[in-house]
């Protein structure tokens, strides 16, 4: 009996272990399957971390190649700063010398400006005197009209002094009136006016004078001596000239040109009469060729008109051209029905309208007379 009850008693104690042992495995299982989970798990973490720590290493190469060209690219945009530095500091001492000139300049600009100032009003006021001086000695339109009541006279000068100039002296019944246009002009041709209206004064007084075209060949004299062109071939200084000697008691004109022609308009019709193609003055022409002299019987009605070449030659129109002799005597016979003070007006209106804003080019006389 009692050996039944200690196997008994054994196999309960069996029977526990046992059960106790299949829990145990069971958590030996468990655990197992744990550990195995764990590790695959494990595996997976090593690999994501071999992968980031590559991924890692790989960001860090690429951040550090950029990192050396951007480096490389400060050191560069550093070397072009410094480069950029000393050329301002450069420029800045430049610009300071650069300043001081400038200011030099401009005082000395300054300083010539005054003088040119000073110069130009001595000049100014040396024309001004040289012009009172030269209106006081040539004829004017006064003097004109005191002789010939029915004349007019367009006078331009391009400049105060003048190289072109008319002169009129009378000599018993005999007037002798002419257009002269000087070489040049403002104050060389105003000094060959003065020379020209000399010569013509004192020539005119000799009783051998007794025609315009003998009168021109004495001008022509007195001009190369007095500008010793004999001794100077390369002086070719002198004066264009219209030349008229007028007896109102026999009704009679005597006319002379050197380079200048004269216009007469009788009956609505211009006939003019062409002076010899050379000046007064230069050697370049033989003294033994005398001036032509015409002789013309005045009728009443009868108009006369010469003329510079500063009128013809004047720029200017439509198409920017010289107005030329043809429009020139068109104007005068378009005009010839008013009277002479009109015909004045009526010229200088269309000299202003040729020349419009362009600059005049030489000095401009005309004069007309009527019988």
């Amino acid at each position: 009996m009692e050996v039944t009850i200690d196997i008994l008693v054994e196999n309960l104690i069996l029977k526990e272990e046992l059960k106790r042992f299949k829990i145990m495995m069971n958590e030996l299982e468990d655990t197992n399957h744990h550990l195995v989970s764990a590790t695959w798990r494990e595996r997976d973490l090593k690999k994501q971390l071999l992968k980031t720590i590559e991924d890692v290493s790989n960001s860090k190469k690429r951040i550090e190649e950029q990192l050396k060209g951007e480096l490389s690219m400060l050191r560069i945009m550093l070397q072009e700063l410094e480069s950029t530095n000393n050329h301002l500091v450069s420029a800045t001492w430049r610009e300071r010398d650069l300043k001081k000139e400038l200011r030099e300049a401009l005082n000395e600009i300054s300083k010539s400006k005054q003088l040119i100032e000073i110069q130009n009003k001595r000049i100014e006021e040396s024309i001004n005197y040289a012009e009172r001086i030269q209106r006081s000695i040539l004829t004017n339109e006064e003097n004109i009209l005191e002789l010939f009541p029915k004349s007019s006279m367009v006078f331009i000068p391009r400049d105060k002094v003048s190289g072109d100039f008319p002169w009129i002296h009378k000599r018993g019944d005999n007037i002798f009136v002419s257009v002269v246009d000087c070489t040049g002009h403002g104050v060389p041709g105003a000094l060959l006016s003065l020379i020209g209206h000399f010569i013509l004064k004192e020539t005119c007084n000799h009783d051998i004078i007794t025609t315009p075209s003998q009168l021109l060949d004495h001008l022509h004299e007195g001009v190369k001596k007095t500008l010793k062109q004999e001794e100077n071939a390369e002086s070719r200084d002198g004066m264009d000239v219209a030349m008229c000697m007028i007896d109102l008691k026999e009704n009679k004109l005597q006319f002379s040109g050197a380079h200048r022609n004269l216009i007469l308009i009788r009956n609505g019709e211009i006939i003019e009469y062409k002076g010899d193609r050379r000046p007064i003055g230069g050697v370049q022409y033989n003294s033994s060729n005398l001036f032509t002299n015409f002789e013309i019987e005045l009728q009443k009605g009868d108009t006369i008109y010469f003329y510079s070449d500063g009128l013809p030659d004047q720029i200017g129109g439509p198409e920017m051209k010289k107005i030329m002799n043809c429009k020139v005597k068109q104007i005068l016979l378009d005009n010839n029905k008013y009277e002479m003070d009109i015909i004045k007006a009526n010229i200088f209106n269309e000299f202003d309208k040729w020349k419009d804003k362009g600059k005049q080019i030489d000095d401009v006389l005309l004069m007309g007379i009527r019988f």
